[in-house]
């Protein structure tokens, strides 16, 4: 955990810059989400603007909505990609790097993430334990995503072989099932015990948390 957070202190700066993009494109989402609609209504109702036009501006919030929140998955995703490629490279990753990885080939990710939830929400919704047996999976998809030119479906067909069938599989996934009990009892006892710390512990523990599990997942060659 030490090493872990040693690697999150010297990839601190980049990290700060995702979470505040991170924030401040949710906050535009809920926005465009749940105040562009009422402004739209009241103008539309009091003859401000006429029915075509209100129409248009429906549609044109929609799509703002939609363009906003892939740039929020996008951004969010950074998190993970941010600890995968350090423990890759060995190397600090800088701001211009992380963003021109995504923004340089933005439809590998999108894919990516559509594909994964896809796999997720099948599973769920078949049987429960499918869908959490593709969570598991995720930190090395991810890993195989950002830091290889590997195909989308070899990467995610080989991060169920990583995990399931490899040596060292099911230790990696019982150390992310106890990451995320250590970082829930964390956030409660923050928030409990004064709301600061909990708050803090919610925005950053799991951006730590990944660094671990990568770490992890290098050390006993479940990613390689």
């Amino acid at each position: 955990m030490k090493s872990s957070w040693e690697a999150f202190k010297a990839n601190r700066q980049v990290l700060i810059i995702i979470i505040a993009a991170n924030f401040l494109l949710a906050i535009a989402t809920s926005v465009v989400a749940n105040i562009a609609p009422v402004v739209i209504a009241a103008l539309f109702e009091s003859n401000s603007i006429s029915q075509v036009v209100g129409l248009l501006a429906y549609f044109l919030s929609a799509i703002i909505y939609i363009v906003l929140l892939i740039l929020n998955s996008l951004v969010g995703v950074l998190l993970v990609a941010v600890p995968a490629r350090y423990y890759a490279f060995g190397e600090v990753v800088t701001v211009d790097e992380v963003f021109n990885i995504v923004f340089s080939r933005p439809w590998r990710y999108i894919r990516a993430g559509i594909l994964f939830q896809i796999a997720f929400i099948v599973g769920f919704f078949f049987c429960f334990l499918p869908g959490i047996a593709v969570l598991f999976t995720f930190p090395v998809y991810a890993n195989k995503v950002f830091t290889t030119n590997m195909p989308i479906m070899k990467a995610f067909s080989s991060s169920f072989s990583a995990v399931y069938k490899g040596e060292n599989g099911w230790s990696f996934v019982f150390v992310q099932i106890l990451a995320g009990i250590i970082l829930c009892a964390a956030s409660i006892a923050g928030l409990i015990l004064c709301i600061i710390p909990g708050i803090a512990v919610i925005i950053i523990g799991p951006t730590i948390a990944s660094f671990y599990v990568q770490n992890y997942a290098y050390n006993k060659g479940v990613v390689s």
